[in-house]
């Protein structure tokens, strides 16, 4: 008797199986769909709670996926399965997919007990900084000096080449990625349009995208050719400057050298990994009064320790930001130390307004040097530190870099003060 109850409980197992099967290969179906009709809508009710994408999850994995549909921009032409694979309630569909443009990619698609989908992978798409950070081609130059002017909102202006001409770029430590402007750029040539792709900066998100291909850029020797490259419109920030800004150049072009910042002569330095130390000889640091403090980096930002009011804080350090920033819940409770407070209308990259709070920080204490009454901004922090492993209460620029000369060592993970052009009181 007991042996008949073993085969008929495995045979209600197969039959079990047989019927997950076909209903996953069915929301297999639904993906294709979605991927010929560049829309996740019908997809999305057969997704799990728990449903994954390029590491996302929730509501962040669902937009991710919408802008993936659109991204592909492409229609499977055939497929067919390869493996299936039942692990521990979970089954895994793997597939051949041949698109008509991109040609055979495999596909694998998870499953929950239950037959939602919970994870999908239907081919690798590289974010645009590793997608071309092996083709940034790098100057043989130890330093580099890179003569700057500042516009009314106190960010860095620098001079690069785009496509042979000279053209004017915000240079952001805050930003990850070189991003052209989409006002200056020919929108006729092919580009491949996708209003649904963001970049994330440190003080917004980026919306409206455009890639746009066969890009030719040179900031004093360090280049990129024929790459295709992120364009969005960048009219807000062009406010308070006279000349057209064809973009800003952010992290991952300089990503392999130490910046040395000198506001008083209006001169970046960048300094070569590994050349700070003989750098620092030359220029006989040792001799002048200066301070090291150690920061942690999470993702492109480094994150130094700061001292409001005898409370320590986590201050990301971000040359594109023109006034201090702290956030909500920081410049609440240090209410009583900020003076001079009035509102103001911010408005970012996303052209998006904002009513915050500005005003005078009595005293910010960094790596044992006073700071006094720089000007700070009130600034929800939640979506600059989504994507960090370390939280930021706050982020340092202009209002602090501005008192001495600076470096910020990447190589070394140091933020060093030298010779205090200002007084204290400053």
């Amino acid at each position: 008797m007991k042996r008949y109850l073993i085969v008929l409980l495995l045979m209600c197992g197969i039959s079990i199986q047989a019927q997950d099967i076909i209903q996953c290969r069915k929301i297999v179906q639904e993906a294709i769909n979605a991927i010929d009709v560049k829309s996740s809508k019908n997809l999305e009710p057969f997704l799990d709670d728990d449903f994954s994408i390029f590491e996302q999850t929730g509501d962040k994995a669902k937009m991710v996926l919408q802008q993936f549909m659109v991204k592909i921009n492409d229609v499977v032409a055939e497929y067919h399965e390869i493996q299936t694979e039942p692990s521990s309630g979970y089954l895994t569909l793997k597939y051949i997919f041949t698109y008509k443009n991109r040609g055979s990619k495999e596909s694998t698609f998870v499953f929950s007990p239950q037959n939602k989908l919970v994870k999908i992978s239907l081919f690798e798409i590289k974010p645009l900084t590793e997608a071309y950070a092996d083709q940034i081609f790098q100057s043989n130059e130890d330093t580099i000096r890179i003569p700057f002017t500042l516009n009314t909102g106190n960010l860095i202006i620098v001079d690069a080449m785009l496509n042979g001409q000279v053209r004017k770029f915000f240079f952001d430590s805050g930003s990850p990625k070189l991003i052209l402007n989409s006002e200056y750029i020919d929108q006729d040539d092919g580009n491949e349009e996708n209003s649904m792709l963001k970049a994330r900066g440190v003080n917004t998100n980026i919306r409206n995208i455009s890639l746009v291909k066969d890009q030719n850029f040179n900031w004093a020797g360090i280049q990129l050719d024929s790459q295709t490259l992120m364009a969005t419109n960048l009219s807000t920030l062009e406010k308070g400057c006279k000349d057209e800004i064809y973009g800003i150049i952010g992290y991952e072009i300089f990503r392999n050298y130490d910046i040395h910042f000198d506001y008083q002569k209006k001169v970046l330095t960048l300094i070569r990994a590994g050349y700070l130390d003989q750098y620092a000889l030359k220029h006989k640091f040792s001799g002048r009064k200066h301070t090291v403090i150690p920061f942690k980096l999470t993702t492109h930002i480094p994150v130094v320790k700061a001292v409001v009011n005898n409370r320590e804080l986590n201050m990301g350090i971000d040359c594109g930001a023109g006034i201090d920033l702290l956030s909500l819940s920081a410049y609440q409770e240090f209410g009583n130390q900020i003076r001079k407070k009035k509102s103001d209308t911010l408005t970012g990259v996303d052209n998006q307004p904002t009513l915050v709070k500005t005003g005078l920080l009595r005293k910010m204490t960094i790596g044992g040097r006073k700071f006094k009454n720089p000007k700070v901004i009130a600034n929800d922090m939640t979506q600059i530190n989504q994507n960090t492993q370390l939280s930021m209460d706050g982020l340092i620029g202009y209002e602090i870099l501005k008192r001495q000369e600076s470096i910020l060592s990447y190589s070394k993970k140091e933020l060093i003060f030298i010779n205090y052009l200002y007084s204290n009181s400053d």
